[in-house]
């Protein structure tokens, strides 16, 4: 029976993509295995009966070892998925698969530039101390299974040094062997163009499969609708603007919902700190939702984000989409696709003109997200034709 095995960080944020893969291939005889880097032993499983059902999850202290090829020779895998690339763990994972003749796919799960973007000086230190302290158990296992010859070659310590103060993870500025898996799946054109020129991918590996947004969930626009989406990206969390910041912003949203007698339906990101929020948004007609799933059938009067994937998928629904523009976050708008959606400044939110868009303006603005994310195919279907292809399975 052929293996595959999903890389997912914590526990609680196993990714959704793996659970969606998964269950494409439930009609075929594979074996699913998912490994985490956080201790699961200790902890309820509340994703228990998503998962352990279709699959079998590892946390990465089973093992008793820090020796990542001793781990993937147990698991032997025949393929291995992940949704990060140039990260300390899943470029270890990829170079140790190589040797072992195990095949890696990258599935692209979120926008991001396509330069780097440093952090500003105000949270560098802040940066530094907390992504050491997260980073403390991925450099163990790094560092056990890196040669100092490999270190040199790849220049690694110097990739290292530039993620605690930039986004190298994501966008390396040193291509190497550790920065590309064997394959790459991704949203459009700008994105397969991206990771063979930035990262070093072999264009014939990589595949347009289009993005996981694109459900088919009845979500529609309505002027006279009661409810306003929000789409919160973990901002503060990851340090990339101050609390208080966000909290100047926040009461912003929170006027224009009450002056209106609005409904504001705020979904979070996996990584968002759910308990800050709520504190942050603690009046009425908020409420909290974790998956599109829930609001279906509803209509929405607007949405709000920052840089979310899926405020393009509400644009093809014909719903106004707003980008919340915070000075902090300034580096981040320099994103072509960014420039496709409406920024406001919060407290421009009251006076906007949420009228409409108009059809020719909603044709144009399809046609150029095309090229960054292929809506017109399906990502599922698209995903497990690829698999099968990678793997050699019958069809």
């Amino acid at each position: 029976m052929k293996k595959i095995l999903y890389i997912n960080y914590l526990s609680e944020h196993i990714n959704y993509l793996t659970k969606e893969i998964i269950k494409s291939f439930i009609k075929k005889r594979i074996q699913h295995n998912v490994l985490v880097f956080d201790s699961i032993e200790k902890k309820t499983l509340p994703f228990k009966k998503n998962y352990l059902e279709i699959a079998t999850v590892f946390d990465i202290n089973y093992f008793k070892t820090k020796s990542l090829r001793k781990i993937l020779t147990n698991l032997s895998p025949d393929l291995i998925i992940m949704y990060d690339d140039a990260f300390l763990m899943n470029s270890k994972i990829i170079t140790t698969a190589r040797k072992l003749n195990i095949k890696t796919l990258y599935i692209q799960h979120g926008i991001y530039p396509s330069g780097k973007i440093g952090k500003t000086s105000k949270y560098i230190i802040k940066s530094f101390k907390d992504k050491f302290l997260r980073y403390k158990e991925y450099f163990k296992f790094y560092f056990n299974n890196v040669s100092f010859k490999e270190l040199l070659k790849n220049r690694s310590l110097n990739r290292i040094l530039k993620m605690f103060f930039s986004t190298e993870s994501i966008t390396p500025s040193i291509i190497s062997e550790e920065t590309h898996a064997d394959y790459g799946a991704v949203f459009g054109k700008f994105y397969k163009n991206l990771i063979v020129s930035k990262k070093g991918y072999d264009s014939s590996k990589v595949r347009i499969v289009g993005n996981p947004d694109n459900k088919k969930i009845n979500i529609f626009y309505n002027e006279k609708s009661q409810n306003i989406l929000y789409l919160h990206q973990p901002l503060v969390e990851a340090n990339i603007i101050d609390k208080n910041e966000f909290i100047h912003m926040a009461k912003y949203m929170i006027k224009f919902v009450t002056n209106n007698k609005k409904n504001l339906l705020i979904k979070p990101h996996p990584s968002s700190d759910i308990k800050s929020l709520k504190e942050i948004f603690n009046t009425r007609n908020i409420v909290f939702i974790d998956s599109l799933e829930e609001i279906s059938d509803i209509d929405i009067y607007v949405v709000f984000s920052h840089f979310s994937t899926l405020m393009f998928y509400f644009v093809l629904k014909k719903i106004p989409v707003f980008s919340l523009y915070l000075d902090s976050l300034n580096k981040f708008y320099n994103m072509e696709e960014l420039n496709i959606i409406r920024k406001v400044i919060p407290k421009d939110i009251e006076n906007l003109n949420y009228k409409y868009f108009d059809e020719q303006y909603l044709e144009n603005l399809k046609n150029q997200l095309l090229y960054y994310i292929n809506y017109e195919k399906n990502f599922y279907e698209e995903i497990n034709k690829f698999i099968i292809n990678i793997m050699n399975l019958p069809v």
